[in-house]
């Protein structure tokens, strides 16, 4: 992606992406994040992988609804964000 980089700064990554695709790329940020400690910055309406791999997370929607850490988002903020209501549906279990 980028030789010797800090920090990846990345807008909509995986747009138009397919499922295979996206998880092989997310799992490459994780593998950078953790092996190499580069640190990534990523825009995207993509909710259930933010859900599953941020750290933290900031929901901005012309004003800043939420900063915090990943347990901290709720179904509550992601309403507030898009003025609908939402569900962020948890699979992890199954």
């Amino acid at each position: 992606l980028a030789t010797e980089a800090e920090i990846l700064i990345l807008d909509e990554p995986s747009s138009g992406a397919d499922i295979h695709s996206r998880t092989e790329f997310y799992t490459l940020l994780a593998d950078l994040n953790r092996d190499r400690g580069i640190a990534i910055v990523l825009s995207s309406h993509d909710v259930d992988s933010v859900t599953k791999l941020a750290s933290k997370v900031v929901c901005i929607n012309r004003t800043l609804f939420y900063y915090g850490p990943r347990s901290g988002f709720t179904n509550g903020i992601l309403a507030k964000t898009y003025g609908y209501p939402m569900k962020v549906i948890d699979d992890s279990h199954t």
